[in-house]
């Protein structure tokens, strides 16, 4: 298995976000699906909590080893869980990769 690390504003994330770090290596052995943005790498899993469904996605950096993990979140505007063509999927992925870009943007 490749080897992982938590960048600091990625473990600041995680409380926030209510995601544990369990949940993101879960995602990391057997995701439902993984795009590659540049070189970040997003992998991400479908979950259901309350009758809700959410995507959680990982971002996580691969240009050197051990690749980084700098970013965790949940996306929540899920409305057709098991039939998400792969064009609107790709769309979200984007999205959130770009909210993740401006975010890191802020904090420089």
């Amino acid at each position: 298995m490749v080897q992982h690390v938590f960048s600091k504003p990625a473990v600041e994330q995680m409380p926030r976000r209510c995601i544990g770090q369990n949940e993101i290596e879960a995602v990391l052995q057997k995701p439902d699906g993984v795009a590659l943005q540049g070189n970040i790498k997003i992998y991400q899993t479908l979950r259901e909590e309350n009758g809700k469904y959410y995507r959680l996605r990982v971002f996580v950096t691969e240009n050197k080893a051990p690749n980084s993990i700098i970013a965790a979140c949940n996306a929540s505007k899920i409305r057709e869980p098991l039939k998400t063509p792969k064009s609107r999927l790709a769309t979200e992925v984007k999205a959130e990769f770009t909210k993740v870009n401006e975010h890191f943007a802020e904090r420089a």
